[in-house]
């Protein structure tokens, strides 16, 4: 058996960040040194034969890694680099773990349960009755983070005789998405949960009892398409609607060998394989995996405006002389 253990920390300074500037300068961002932040994280390997004879060789290996960061500083001009904004926001402020992701809530009453107001609808702190939706950007809140709690990898080599069998399962826990596209379908009344629609509903929640204090709601309200759904001052705007768990488990990779022996050749080995083949998530859209930025973007947490992964299938053939 083989145990490996790394701990690792890095401190980072005058990173470079594409940042804000007025558009009045005509330019929507600059690059410039803006800001130190800092990570540390820890990954375990543990390896070791199940099974070793002289005709059978069973190998396992488990790999688990961990990492986290925070914002140490900025700029004296900036309080806070926003690295891609939308409904939900990627930015950083002092202080803030890496991945960090901002966005507007549910107004609760002192239980804890949604404030309903006069209208019958859900209240989404930010949002306002009249004008974009921007005019509440600062009350945003801190919703979520795009890093994964941890990630388990579980991988097997086997072979009897001249038979291999391989296959590597990894499990990513944690880790906040929004998927845009599913935002966009929400809107539009493409998802199976608006198919309630031209109907009344009580909402669950608080309304005000007229003395200061609260009641439980019976206001009803009219769901429609365009007066919920898709009305991004109330309910599809809230962070408890569009960020989901990322969470997955995936059979990464699957093998299958074999090798003869044949008369006039050394060896003959036929192969074939997958990957990415088998994913469980909680997920609601494609591949969670997938991220609608390259990692130099610095933006993480985002999807669905992009292609799904792929799965892929080989089959070889391999000749020895």
């Amino acid at each position: 058996m083989r145990i490996d253990y790394t701990y690792y920390t890095t401190n980072v300074k005058d990173q470079i960040f594409g940042v804000g500037t007025p558009y009045s300068t005509g330019l929507a961002t600059i690059t410039r040194n803006a800001g130190s932040y800092k990570t540390w994280g820890q990954e375990l390997m543990v390896s070791g034969d199940i099974i070793k004879t002289g005709k059978i060789r069973w190998e396992l290996f488990v790999n688990w890694s961990k990492m986290r960061g925070k914002v140490v500083s900025l700029p004296k001009d900036l309080t806070e680099i926003v690295f891609f904004g939308d409904r939900i926001t990627a930015k950083a402020k002092v202080g803030d773990a890496l991945g960090s992701l901002y966005g507007w809530v549910f107004q609760t009453a002192p239980n804890g349960q949604r404030y309903v107001n006069s209208s019958g609808k859900w209240v989404v702190t930010g949002s306002k009755n009249k004008g974009y939706y921007y005019t509440g950007g600062n009350q945003m809140v801190k919703v979520g983070n795009a890093f994964p709690d941890f990630v388990l990898s579980l991988g097997s080599n086997f072979s009897w005789k001249r038979l291999t069998f391989n296959f590597l399962i990894e499990w990513k826990s944690g880790g906040d998405l929004y998927d845009r596209g599913f935002r966009n379908a929400l809107r539009n009344g493409n998802l199976l949960e608006t198919q309630f629609r031209d109907k009344e509903r009580v909402l669950s929640g608080m309304m005000d009892d007229g003395k200061g204090g609260y009641v439980k709601n019976t206001i009803p309200l009219m769901i429609t398409a365009n007066s919920y759904y898709r009305d991004f001052n109330n309910y599809n705007m809230a962070s408890e609607v569009l960020l989901q768990d990322g969470s997955w488990v995936k059979l990464r990779d699957i093998g299958l060998s074999y090798t003869f022996k044949l008369k006039h050749v050394d060896r003959l080995t036929v192969s074939a394989g997958a990957h990415n083949i088998i994913l469980w998530t909680p997920f609601k859209g494609f591949d969670p995996e997938g991220n609608q930025f390259s990692a130099g973007s610095n933006i993480y947490g985002f999807t669905g405006l992009t292609v799904p992964l792929s799965q892929s299938y080989y089959f070889g053939i391999k000749f020895g002389f």
